[in-house]
């Protein structure tokens, strides 16, 4: 029994490979992006355009891409949960998605250039639109909370290796 204890803290003491530490990192970046883009927030959307990418200026297009890309975070997430068994940072990432996406497209969707159904649409028609800044507000909110539970979740990693595998 001592034996599997032993082995058990060792395996959890060993560092991720890069790209298991590198899922959630990836995964909070790109949700953010989509997300800014989805709000019309005009850096974002003259970033895509610059880029080729004019499918991130449709809502049509960020829907299901915001979805994924909050989805490949929770799972990057997942995978440290296994590391350090704390369920807080993974429990906090599935709610923030979960809270972006709904505040993103279901809360107050009839007001979001419904006429055009795009992001660009919203933007040129200012953040004046009724139900469209208190939303933004909410969903930045739950941006930094998604944030905040990815460095949180590095913090438990970094907690659960120097104390050789009992995360804080």
């Amino acid at each position: 029994m001592l034996r599997g204890v032993n082995a058990m803290s060792d395996a959890s003491n060993r560092p991720l490979p890069v790209w298991q530490r590198w899922i959630p990192r990836a995964g909070v970046i790109a949700a953010g992006f989509t997300a800014l883009c989805c709000l019309g927030v005009a850096a974002a959307l003259s970033l895509a355009t610059a880029l080729g990418a004019t499918f991130l200026t449709r809502d049509s297009s960020l829907r299901p891409l915001l979805a994924a890309t909050l989805l490949f975070t929770a799972l990057g997430s997942a995978l440290t949960f296994t590391r350090h068994r704390k369920p807080g940072p993974l429990i906090a990432t599935i709610a923030a998605g979960l809270w972006i996406y709904v505040f993103t497209f279901a809360v107050g969707a009839g007001s979001h250039a419904a006429a055009r159904d795009d992001a660009m649409g919203a933007h040129e028609h200012g953040a004046s639109q009724p139900g469209l800044g208190g939303r933004s507000t909410l969903v930045w909110f739950g941006l930094a909370v998604l944030t905040a539970a990815q460095v949180w979740d590095v913090l438990r990693m970094r907690v659960g290796r120097r104390s050789g595998g009992a995360a804080a």
